[in-house]
């Protein structure tokens, strides 16, 4: 976790990306979310607050509103707390088999449109 946080330290945007579980991220991404509570202890909040986010959550699911409520909830509540602007959100629905995600045009526009602009961001 030491080289994670030296990247974390040195970046300005973290892109965070997890499909959808369960209601909630995969137990990988859980993890390195439960690492960032050394973000919280008031000596070490400065090396993260005024960064920014991006989340990216493919989903099986159709109907995003409802299945991504609990998902926009935990993480403006984590990132709210160390300090981190979420600058965008964006969940892919109807992605359940490998490859899927390439009839669906508009998913991969929207990630090129995120990797063109990363300067602006």
């Amino acid at each position: 976790m030491t080289e994670i946080r030296n990247q974390i330290n040195a970046a300005e945007l973290m892109i965070l990306a997890s499909p959808l579980y369960w209601c909630g991220v995969t137990g990988l991404m859980k993890t390195f979310l439960d690492r960032l509570f050394f973000y919280y202890h008031p000596e070490n909040k400065a090396l993260i607050a005024g960064k920014k986010a991006i989340i990216v959550t493919p989903m099986n699911q159709k109907n995003v509103d409802f299945e991504s409520e609990v998902l926009v909830e935990f993480y403006n509540r984590l990132f709210g707390c160390l300090g981190v602007k979420i600058i965008n959100m964006l969940f892919f629905s109807n992605i359940m088999e490998k490859g899927s995600v390439l009839k669906k045009l508009e998913y991969l526009e929207q990630a090129y449109a995120i990797g063109t602009n990363l300067k602006d961001l």
